[in-house]
């Protein structure tokens, strides 16, 4: 059976038929690789993959690692669970965010594979952050185009739902100063970068100035017609581009299983496959 890609939404993403994840076929992995590099998504489903599939797989496209380590994770997988010890996010509500925004480069991927899902509840949500850009009106980009925001690491495993106050800021905050604006590695497409998750202020504008903007940037990112709400089913396997899409989580009953496998990859070249 020859692969073939389905789109899963209007704005992002396709699920990968017809593909083997243990494959050794040069043809088929790059194809996995250029599914990803022009959809910024890839879905697979109806397998039953192991963590080394999943690190594998992933790795396709650069390599993994875990910058925090707890409980049952590993040098290249973390759990976001409430099932596994040490499960980080276990429950709740997650605002939009991109992961690694408080370090100079965030992550380049993230993918995640369900082991457990609530029956209800518990979607990934994916704003695609250079739509939102696209959609901003001509005054508003060239507004944007010289400022910085600024991206704090200001939540623990039982947050992720409240937006930061920048009154709450120290110098020993983890943080970053980066464009709001800036421009895809791979596509040179410009992607709109802040997020209700991380980004406390903008920088060199007023409390008042600065919200108010946020506010604005905010509703372009967070427009439904830019975004892909993915409800899991139990081997789920979904990798995204975490430099060109934000994403978010919606609250379900914590007294029921929900966890996921995550490989994170940091921001690299994609492996030559030969």
């Amino acid at each position: 059976m020859s692969i073939q890609l389905e789109p899963i939404s209007s704005v992002v993403g396709v699920e990968l038929k017809g593909f083997d994840p243990r494959t050794t076929d040069v043809d088929d992995l790059r194809a996995f690789q250029n599914a990803f590099a022009t959809h910024h998504m890839v879905l697979l489903r109806g397998h039953e993959l192991t963590s080394d599939d999943c690190v594998r797989l992933t790795e396709l496209l650069g390599k993994a690692e875990v910058r925090r380590k707890v409980g049952e994770d590993t040098d290249k997988t973390m759990m976001i669970s409430n099932v596994h010890k040490g499960g980080h996010l276990p429950n709740g509500e997650l605002l939009f965010h991109s992961d690694g925004m408080f370090h100079d480069k965030p992550l380049k991927a993230i993918s995640l594979t369900a082991m457990a899902v609530p029956s209800k509840g518990g979607e990934t949500r994916f704003a695609n952050a250079i739509l939102a850009y696209e959609r901003l009106p001509a005054a508003l980009k060239e507004r944007v185009a010289t400022l910085k925001g600024r991206h704090v690491w200001a939540y623990e495993d039982d947050g992720g739902n409240r937006r930061p106050d920048p009154d709450d800021f120290t110098p020993e905050t983890q943080h970053a100063i980066s464009p709001l604006v800036w421009e895809h590695p791979d596509t040179g497409a410009k992607v709109l970068v802040a997020s209700k998750m991380f980004t406390d202020s903008i920088d060199g504008l007023s409390r008042t100035d600065s919200d108010a903007l946020l506010d604005e940037l905010f509703g372009y990112l967070e427009d439904p017609e830019i975004i892909y709400d993915h409800s899991w089913q139990v081997g789920d396997y979904l990798v995204w581009d975490n430099r060109a899409l934000q994403h978010a989580r919606t609250n379900f009953d914590p007294r029921e299983k929900r966890a996921m496998l995550r490989v994170p990859i940091i921001h690299s070249e994609t492996p030559v496959i030969a």
